[in-house]
């Protein structure tokens, strides 16, 4: 069986990375597109993807709830995406997409397995 606290653990973590080892080619294409506003949202969202992983890692998942396997295979795929989008340092609009709407399957996972 497939553990998918881990798969995502590992996708979020990968993505993490990957967005510090070519953070200041983000931050310049976000400054580029956007200025500092566009910095300070971007930064914003990688800080709270930062907080989700360590709250997933903290958090005392129930594999048996309802909507467990499909948020987490919801998270997982954003994370792959938010991962090769950082990856090909994509426009800083696709890599707050991905970012945010992350950020936000995994806000509505811990809300609801922390509940």
């Amino acid at each position: 069986m497939v553990d998918l606290k881990a798969e995502l653990q590992e996708g979020t973590r990968s993505a993490i990375l990957a967005y510090n080892m070519n953070r200041a080619q983000i931050v310049l294409a976000a400054f580029k597109e956007g200025g500092p506003e566009a910095v300070a949202r971007l930064e914003d969202e990688f800080a709270a993807l930062c907080n989700a992983d360590f709250a997933l890692e903290r958090a005392a998942l129930n594999a048996n709830h309802r909507q467990y396997r499909h948020l987490l295979s919801e998270a997982a795929a954003n994370c792959d995406l938010l991962h090769q989008s950082l990856i090909a340092v994509d426009s800083t609009a696709d890599i707050l997409d991905f970012m945010g709407k992350t950020v936000t399957i995994l806000g509505r996972l811990l809300v609801m397995l922390t509940a």
